[in-house]
């Protein structure tokens, strides 16, 4: 968009409909952020002005009108019909992190600078990709093993992360300067991961370490039949029928009238015949008892009888699954 300013006593306008893009700067400590701009040096009377050098003064801003500005630089440049080329940060670095909406103000000589500020337009904002804000910096690269260092800023100390190819494998594990401190995760050429740990457990997939899952682990079986082998409850009862030890909703009774235990899991109204339940007694030694499950008003039923064939009361854990 083309505007029209009088600034100076020569009266000389500068119209602009400027492309701002960046410079490639694939090494960011070597050489300097740039932004290319372009613009069309008009007079008064909308004529190009006459080829010579002219002072420009570019600024820029974190808001579109007002402030201060964050960067400065005054150059000289050269039109030619009017058109003039300028790089931007070329006089003065542009150490900024182009994070955020920035706007550019321009003026000739010693005018007012020229409203409305003109927004920076995206690709100026490239400059941020050096760094990503969610992962850390490219670091450095350990020769001939092809591994990469990644996380602090320096590539030293310990912290960053290190990939590797390790055979026919590759891993990720936390190091300080080349030393693994800590395996992480690491895939075969087989597809098989392993986490936590260097040595391969066996399996698709090897954990050294606790597994927490929330939601349903499933089986396949032949024919794409699948079954749900998640436990939806599981616990410890002691033989009053009070919790040790049980998923928190589990809720535990012992049921003198009718010498059997009532379970309860929230939110499940529980069937015998859909669901799967173990249970297992937990008597003295050379104490031989029984475990019978069923359901009654939508809750597990345990009975346990010794070998005479009475109900008696007993410490059991128990675990339910839903096919």
């Amino acid at each position: 968009m083309n505007r029209v300013v009088t600034v100076r006593a020569l009266a000389v306008t500068l119209l602009f409909c400027a492309a701002i893009m960046c410079a490639v700067t694939p090494v960011q400590a070597q050489i300097p952020n740039t932004l290319s701009y372009q613009g069309l040096l008009m007079d008064a009377g909308n004529l190009v002005v006459p080829d010579n050098n002219y002072s420009l003064t570019f600024k820029l801003y974190t808001a579109a009108s007002g402030g201060s500005p964050i960067w400065t630089e005054t150059q000289s440049v050269a039109t030619l019909k009017g058109v003039f080329s300028a790089a931007l940060g070329s006089v003065t670095p542009i150490a900024l992190a182009f994070d955020r909406q920035y706007w550019l103000g321009v003026a000739v000589g010693a005018g007012a600078e020229l409203t409305p500020r003109a927004a920076i337009t995206p690709g100026a904002y490239s400059f941020h990709s050096v760094r990503s804000d969610t992962a850390g910096w490219f670091c450095a690269d350990y020769g001939a093993t092809g591994s990469m260092a990644c996380g602090t800023p320096l590539g030293n100390g310990p912290g960053f992360i290190l990939k590797a190819p390790n055979g026919d494998r590759h891993d990720i594990f936390v190091g300080n300067t080349g030393t693994v401190i800590d395996y992480k995760v690491w895939v075969n050429k087989d597809g098989n991961v392993g986490i936590g740990t260097f040595s391969w457990p066996g399996g698709k997939l090897g954990v050294n370490g606790d597994i927490f899952v929330q939601g349903n682990v499933t089986k396949m079986y032949s024919g794409s039949n699948a079954s749900n082998v998640t436990p939806i409850a599981f616990g410890t009862i002691h033989s009053d029928g009070t919790i040790y030890t049980a998923t928190p909703n589990v809720t535990a009774s012992w049921n003198a009238g009718n010498s059997w235990y009532n379970i309860t899991i929230s939110g499940v109204d529980y069937y015998f015949s859909n669901y799967v339940t173990t249970v297992t007694p937990m008597g003295g030694t050379g104490t031989c008892l029984i475990p019978v499950t069923t359901s009654v008003g939508g809750g597990i039923v345990v009975q346990i009888f010794n070998l005479a064939g009475t109900r008696v009361q007993g410490d059991f854990s128990f675990m339910t699954y839903k096919p």
